[in-house]
C-alpha cells in the first residue's frame, strides 16, 4: 500500500512539472504578419476582363493572377505573358489595354474627385504594348498625365496617339488627335502633334530625335485596338482626353 501511495505522489508530480514547462515555453511565431501589420492597400480600378496570363505584384509582395473584376492597387506592376492580354479602367475613367509580352508599373497614381489640383498618374512602360484612353486625371491636369518608356518621358494633352518600343529600345511615335510632349534622356524636348510634326523617333542608342514625313508600318495594326464596354465602373466613359497604345516589336 505504501509503495502505491508513493507511485501516485511521483506521478502527479511530473505531470505539475511537464505542465509548469509547457506553460513557461514562449508561443510559436505566427506563419504569416498579423493583419494589423499588413500596409493598407489602395485601390486604383478593377480589371475589366483578362485572357491567358496577367499577373500583378506589389513592392515586396507575392505574384496575383488577375481575371475579370480584380483590383489593381497603386505600385502594381502588371506583367503578361505571350498569352496574356487584358482590359483595365481606372477609378478616374481612365481605360487601359494591356497587350502581351507587357510589363507596366504605376508608379503614381492620385485622384480625388473633390480636389483635382493634386492628381496625377505616371506609368512606366518597361516593355511590350499599352493603350490607353485618359480619364479625368488627364482633362483637369495634362501636365501631369505621363508615360514613361525606356528612352523618353511622354507628356499626354489630349492626345490619341501611339508608341512603339522596339527590342534595342528605338522608340516611335505618333500622334493622331492633341499634343505630345517628348523629353528625351539628354532633357530635349520636342511637340509633336502639328500636321508637319506628327511622327518621330527617338534612339536610344544617342537620344536623337527625328522627325519622320510619314507614319511608320508599325503602327498600321495599333489604330484597330477598340476597348470593350465596361460595367465595373459607372463613372467610366470612352471619350477622355486621348488615347494612345505603346507597343514592344
Amino acid at each position: 500500500m505504501r509503495m502505491l501511495v508513493f507511485l501516485f505522489v511521483a506521478l502527479y508530480s511530473m505531470i505539475s512539472i511537464a505542465a509548469d514547462q509547457v506553460a513557461a515555453s514562449p508561443a510559436s511565431p505566427p506563419s504569416t504578419p498579423p493583419a494589423a501589420n499588413t500596409p493598407k492597400l489602395e485601390s486604383i480600378g478593377q480589371v475589366i476582363w483578362a485572357k491567358g496570363q496577367v499577373s500583378a505584384t506589389l513592392p515586396n509582395q507575392e505574384k496575383r493572377i488577375l481575371s475579370r473584376k480584380a483590383e489593381v492597387y497603386k505600385e502594381d506592376t502588371v506583367e503578361s505573358d505571350k498569352t496574356g492580354t487584358a482590359q483595365i479602367n481606372l477609378t478616374d475613367g481612365t481605360l487601359l489595354a494591356i497587350a502581351v509580352n507587357t510589363k507596366i508599373q504605376f508608379e503614381k497614381y492620385n485622384y480625388d474627385k473633390k480636389d483635382t489640383s493634386k492628381d496625377n498618374y505616371v506609368t512606366n512602360l518597361a516593355k511590350g504594348g499599352l493603350r490607353t484612353i485618359t480619364g479625368e486625371i488627364g482633362k483637369h491636369n495634362p501636365q501631369e498625365t505621363q508615360t514613361k518608356t525606356p528612352v523618353a518621358t511622354l507628356t499626354t494633352l489630349g492626345t490619341d496617339y501611339s508608341v512603339i518600343v522596339k527590342k534595342n529600345n528605338d522608340t516611335l511615335i505618333s500622334v493622331k488627335v492633341g499634343k505630345i510632349i517628348a523629353k528625351n534622356q539628354k532633357g530635349q524636348v520636342i511637340e509633336l502633334g502639328r500636321f508637319d510634326q506628327r511622327f518621330a523617333m527617338i534612339s536610344a542608342a544617342n537620344q536623337n530625335i527625328t522627325i519622320l514625313k510619314s507614319m511608320p508600318s508599325d503602327f498600321d495594326k495599333l489604330n484597330t485596338t477598340k476597348f470593350e464596354t465596361n460595367d465595373l465602373n459607372k463613372g467610366s466613359h470612352m471619350t477622355g482626353g486621348g488615347g494612345g497604345f505603346c507597343v514592344g516589336k
